[in-house]
């Protein structure tokens, strides 16, 4: 029988609970977020201060998204230093230069969201790799700063792809290179750049040594809300047709946003659905289910 699971992870500010996958994550992730919540209101450890989000008015919207992947990085270079049992990302720091202040309220619910969401992904793929899936490949769908191919023992040995725009693959490149980590970094991934919204990476990704017909973990992880709706329901399609063939047993798990959260996010995202799991389905993922969980966390498995 063909194993095919869809993870969606839906920002919103409710909770609704099909925990099927991960329960033991989840929990933890609860856990460390209240605790992360307290320390902060009497903490006086210093904490980087995160960059506002920028807005689309002042920006383009690849460099909207390229602030977000040095946002998140700072985000997880910070988790690591504070909290290594829950998020360890030692390589994080390389793409980011964090300033600090004294730790806040804020500042402390960003970095537990945000660890949320990191510790989520990892244990899917830590799952899809060692769990009935047995991927022999993971796709890392705009894969900005990500370092998981290094830093997640589980992908030891199991080919590592990530795209994202050629701007960004070359900008962690040279920096992997000046610290020392080029080496390790060309042989745990292979990577293509190039524009997800168009067909010219799907080629490149094949060519490159990408196969349709091995069993697959893919991620996209703080993507599809840039996108229109549009585009962002046809990019579900294309993984879903043409990045796996038919009767190859895939999972993929990619982040969301409730309508609620748009305005919120000053004009940054641009697509949100307060029927995710519908227009999932829509794409030809039947039968595909969600959760939320607080403002970051969500899950659904076909």
């Amino acid at each position: 029988m063909v194993k095919e699971s869809l993870i969606i992870v839906i920002l919103r500010a409710s909770i609704y609970v099909e925990i099927r996958l991960h329960t033991v994550t989840v929990v933890i992730a609860i856990l460390i977020l209240g605790i992360m919540t307290i320390s902060g209101s009497s903490s006086s450890s210093e904490v980087p201060s995160l960059t506002p989000m920028p807005s689309v008015d002042d920006l383009s919207l690849s460099k909207g998204v390229r602030d977000t992947a040095n946002l998140i990085a700072s985000s997880r270079a910070a988790l690591s230093d504070r909290y290594p049992l829950f998020v360890n990302d030692t390589y994080a720091k390389l793409f980011t230069n964090v300033s600090t202040e004294k730790g806040g309220e804020r500042s402390d619910k960003s970095l537990g969201r945000i660890g949320c969401r990191t510790r989520f992904f990892d244990c899917f793929i830590n799952e899809g790799v060692h769990g009935d899936l047995n991927a022999e490949q993971v796709l890392i769908l705009a894969s900005g700063f990500d370092t998981r191919c290094l830093r997640l023992r589980s992908l030891r040995g199991v080919k590592v792809f990530e795209i994202d725009q050629q701007e960004s693959i070359e900008s962690k490149e040279r920096i992997m290179k000046e610290a020392g980590y080029g080496e390790a970094y060309n042989s745990s991934s292979v990577r293509v750049g190039g524009n997800l919204l168009e067909d010219g990476w799907i080629r490149e990704l094949r060519e490159k040594g990408f196969d349709p017909r091995k069993r697959t973990c893919i991620i996209a992880e703080g993507l599809l809300y840039y996108f229109d709706r549009d585009d962002a329901l046809g990019l579900l399609r294309r993984v879903r047709e043409d990045l796996v063939n038919e009767g190859v047993d895939m999972s993929f798990c990619f982040s969301a946003v409730t309508k609620n959260c748009i305005g919120g996010m000053k004009g940054l995202f641009r697509w949100g659905s307060d029927d995710i799991e519908g227009d999932a389905r829509g794409c030809g993922w039947e039968g595909c289910r969600g959760f939320a969980l607080t403002e970051w966390e969500g899950g659904g498995r076909r």
